[in-house]
């Protein structure tokens, strides 16, 4: 049987494995407080999953690491569990402002169109194509994604960057 790290089996609550660099095992772990205490570890391996794949889907996430629930679990706790994807996001922005301390902040939106086939998908509706990249359509059908993001330079982060941590690692 395999010991659960996330309930303290080997290390322990208190103790980090020596393979998680501390600054990681630190913002993991102020992430995880914006969870109830019960979406926790599947919130964990979804992220460390989302961690080792490049793609950034659930399902690559999932297939990534040595998961401990069946699949289903997964799309259950994500579109019906007690969490708030709100919650994370309040909480990251939180982290970025207490890793890097600045008096002014600059925020970007961005809207962008991911391509969808079916008429069934969320949101899915006919959008103008503003790249007009060749062999393009001018109208197509996807669901429009807003992003909203905390900017920094890379310069301000080799200025102020402490000497014993390189934070350009995260």
């Amino acid at each position: 049987m395999r010991e659960n790290t996330l309930s303290g089996g080997r290390y322990g609550l208190q103790g980090i494995p020596p393979h998680i660099p501390r600054a990681l095992f630190d913002a993991i772990t102020f992430l995880a407080q914006a969870l109830p205490k019960r979406s926790v570890p599947t919130f964990l391996e979804l992220l460390f999953g989302a961690m080792l794949t490049q793609t950034g889907f659930v399902t690559d996430a999932i297939l990534a690491v040595d998961t401990v629930r069946h699949w289903n679990s997964y799309y259950k706790w994500l579109h019906f569990g007690k969490w708030s994807w709100v919650a994370i996001g309040r909480q990251t922005a939180r982290l970025a402002l207490r890793i890097f301390q600045r008096r002014r902040w600059f925020l970007m939106i961005d809207d962008t169109i991911v391509f969808r086939s079916s008429k069934k998908a969320p949101g899915s509706a006919i959008h103008h194509q503003h790249g007009t990249k060749t062999n393009r359509p001018t109208f197509v059908r996807g669901q429009c994604w807003v992003t909203l993001a905390l900017t920094l330079s890379i310069a301000y982060v080799l200025q102020n960057q402490d000497k014993k941590e390189n934070l350009l690692k995260l």
